[in-house]
């Protein structure tokens, strides 16, 4: 991600902390479904499910922030979109970057928006596992 004024570090940690949890998320599915060397359909399926349930949460406080009179400055909600194969799962993950004290915005509004592509292949698998 570029800088760009009111937005920077703090998005950006989102996005991998995001990414880590999808990360371990799969990991720790693909150890529970006692598959050796392949993503299973339900294992696909699951990590969907854990993902958006995940996203609705986010967009959840983004509607309560939007109203409310005590909310944070800055905060992201974000749209999933889980597929896979029997060697990898992909999420690809559309970002909503909220500023609510932006230097340049009349109203103090800003939004970044930005789009991820998160991809675990079965033989990363060790490397995160040694990660973990």
């Amino acid at each position: 991600m570029s800088l760009i004024l009111g937005f920077g570090s703090t998005e950006t940690a989102f996005e991998a902390a995001e990414e880590n949890a999808f990360n371990r998320a799969v990991l720790e599915m693909f150890r529970e479904s006692g598959e050796a060397h392949f993503f299973t359909p339900e294992v696909i399926e699951k990590v969907g499910k854990w993902l958006d349930k995940r996203a609705r949460e986010y967009r959840a406080k983004d509607v309560e922030y939007k109203t409310a009179t005590d909310f944070p400055e800055r905060y992201s909600y974000y749209y999933p979109h889980v597929l896979g194969d029997a060697s990898h799962i992909v999420a690809v993950v559309s970002f909503s970057h909220i500023n609510r004290r932006h230097p340049m915005s009349p109203d103090g509004w800003a939004l970044l928006s930005t789009k991820r592509c998160f991809c675990v292949g079965w033989t990363d698998l060790d490397v995160l596992e040694e990660a973990a």
